[in-house]
């Protein structure tokens, strides 16, 4: 899953809003991280680790990597990930109880008051993320299409091949009730294995 079903599994206080983005954003071993970074950070940190466990793993996420361009190769879970997102995005109210407009502005404000605690990428992402509103943007296919594009440019500065990321929300738009129906079997089964605090082998 991508930022915003991250956030959505933090608990509301700051730490735990950090800790849900950070495992996209630092590396190394959970010890070395732990050393860091206190113990409610990082219970949002392995929450983020179940929720990525989780769906790697979920048949019907298998099944919408699927319905991608295989020669996309691992590069279709980020696209099904950010589909993913705008589908959360697109029925936020029967998920949560805080409009989204109203949740995004309270993750932006818990990660400003803990700038200090943020690495360095997210720092730097941070004031983007605000005035772009980023979270909101996810409604919209576009918004979508954007960040796509914005991953496909990070991938080929690091590996100077281009993929057409973006491209494949044309097999979205023309299979949506088929993502639909996928994510409506995947997403309340994730929010149990997450209330459940199911044990994983991270």
């Amino acid at each position: 899953m991508n930022y915003l079903a991250h956030l959505y599994f933090a608990d509301g206080t700051d730490a735990s809003i950090v800790g849900n983005l950070l495992p996209d954003f630092v590396r190394g071993s959970t010890k070395r991280i732990a050393a860091t970074y206190g113990p409610q950070i990082m219970a949002g940190f392995h929450t983020h680790r179940l929720v990525d466990a989780f769906t790697d793993t979920h048949a019907a996420f298998i099944t919408s990597k699927q319905r991608l361009n295989p020669e996309l190769g691992l590069l279709r879970s980020v696209v099904v990930d950010m589909v993913y997102d705008h589908l959360l995005a697109s029925q936020w109210r029967e998920h949560h109880g805080m409009t989204l407009r109203a949740f995004a502005t309270r993750c932006y404000d818990a990660l400003e008051r803990q700038t200090d605690l943020l690495p360095m990428r997210l720092q730097r992402a941070l004031p983007f993320w605000r005035e772009l509103d980023l979270l909101s943007s996810y409604t919209s296919v576009d918004g979508i299409d954007i960040a796509l594009q914005r991953i496909a440019d990070r991938v080929e500065r690091r590996t100077g091949r281009r993929f057409d990321l973006a491209g494949e929300l044309k097999t979205f738009n023309a299979e949506r009730a088929a993502f639909e129906a996928d994510f409506a079997g995947f997403f309340p089964a994730l929010k149990q294995a997450v209330k459940q605090k199911a044990v994983l082998h991270l």
